[in-house]
């Protein structure tokens, strides 16, 4: 895997329309919140929601989102991507203590994919790392009660830094004609900027970070909208200036992340997967400095090595007919338990269908013929080397 490809994930989960706005515990109440995008999306034909860090996460509008994604640009609702701020005199130390990944050398202006390890090196999270100043750091995390975790560390180690979620909520421009847009509203600078890079900006006086980052493989931008009350706002001015490049309203587009190789927290990688089983590169997983998990990782490899990992499965031919509620078992040629399929799909740019999931280590060698135990039956497949296509 290449660095900073694992940015954190969501579910795609559809339902009907009708079905979403009459369930009471889903879109009425209070029980999980709503976003300051929330009316937008509504108008503009969301068909469905899944939860995430107690808040509600557009999921499903038309059929047409990987089209429009693949080839214009999609404006999504990511605000449920919620913001872990460290700000004080160790915030630094705070977060260099948490992650495997060094980020005493961060530059302001950075994010890094940073995962969470507990004391037994098993994942807890895998946030992206954003530094705004040298004591200021954000924490875009995936979906888990994180915020917990970090202020127990803190309170533990009697560290001098406050902890709470920011008031900041993400939406993301993605797409290969996002920079082409963004470039016209905010100036050339867009279309420079790295990956794994921002900037703060503003939008008609919005104030945001605008970062070069995103959950897809496309050519991608998150803007960290920092005043919540003006979301609905910008919504409606990205969607007024993206009309002449194609833009539709999306979702984190569960077809493109498995073909780009993109891990998602909460089914790909679990609090089950120790952090070496990931495939990352050394400098992601380990450091000279203390950080919490790392006697149990050095433990790990000293024995040998993880003994799972992380791989693709491809089915050549026509798209099956089913879905996956729940992992899929995969066996080896002689019908053996080798590990699970955790996400699939059929892929339109390959003409075949593709997944990932966690073998044991004899299992992932590319090119290894396994058995899927789908609900259809068993299915003939081939172990691949992630990620199936490289970012844009």
């Amino acid at each position: 895997m290449t660095d900073e490809v694992l940015p954190n994930s969501f579910m795609d989960t559809r339902v009907n329309k009708k079905e979403v706005f009459d369930v009471p515990d889903i879109v009425s109440g209070c029980r999980f919140r709503k976003s300051c995008y929330f009316d937008a999306t509504v108008r503009w034909g969301v068909k469905a929601f899944s939860t995430y860090n107690h808040m509600l996460l557009p999921s499903f509008y038309s059929e047409d989102e990987y089209e429009t994604l693949s080839n214009d640009v999609c404006l999504w609702d990511v605000a449920a991507e919620r913001q872990i701020e460290l700000k004080g005199p160790d915030a630094l130390k705070l977060a260099d203590l948490i992650t495997p990944r060094d980020l005493s050398d961060m530059k302001i202006g950075q994010c890094r994919y940073g995962i969470i390890t507990d004391p037994d090196g098993m994942i807890i999270n895998d946030p992206v790392v954003l530094k705004l100043a040298e004591n200021r750091f954000w924490f875009s995390i995936a979906d888990s009660e994180l915020i917990l975790w970090v202020k127990a560390i803190a309170w533990a180690r009697d560290l001098d830094v406050s902890i709470k979620e920011a008031s900041v909520s993400p939406c993301a421009v993605q797409g290969p004609k996002a920079h082409l847009l963004l470039q016209e509203l905010f100036g050339d600078w867009v279309g420079d900027l790295k990956y794994y890079m921002f900037r703060q900006t503003s939008l008609d006086g919005i104030p945001m970070v605008l970062a070069r980052s995103g959950w897809s493989p496309e050519r991608g931008y998150e803007l960290y909208l920092q005043d919540e009350s003006r979301g609905d706002e910008l919504w409606e001015r990205l969607m007024e200036a993206g009309q002449k490049y194609g833009i539709k309203p999306g979702v984190p587009n569960q077809v493109r992340r498995i073909e780009g190789g993109m891990l998602n927290y909460g089914s790909d990688i679990t609090s089950e997967h120790n952090a070496l089983e990931l495939g990352l590169p050394k400098r992601m997983v380990d450091k000279a400095s203390e950080f919490i998990g790392k006697d149990a990782l050095h433990k790990i490899a000293a024995g040998g090595g993880p003994k799972r990992g992380i791989v693709g499965v491809e089915l050549p031919g026509p798209a099956l007919k089913t879905s996956m509620i729940r992992p899929w078992k995969v066996r080896d040629a002689g019908g053996d338990h080798v590990g699970s399929l955790t996400s699939f799909c059929y892929s339109p740019m390959l003409g075949a269908n593709i997944g990932m999931g966690t073998m044991s280590l004899e299992a992932t060698a590319p090119g290894t013929p396994v058995l899927l135990d789908t609900p259809n039956g068993l299915s003939e497949a081939v172990v691949r080397k992630l990620p199936f296509m490289k970012r844009m």
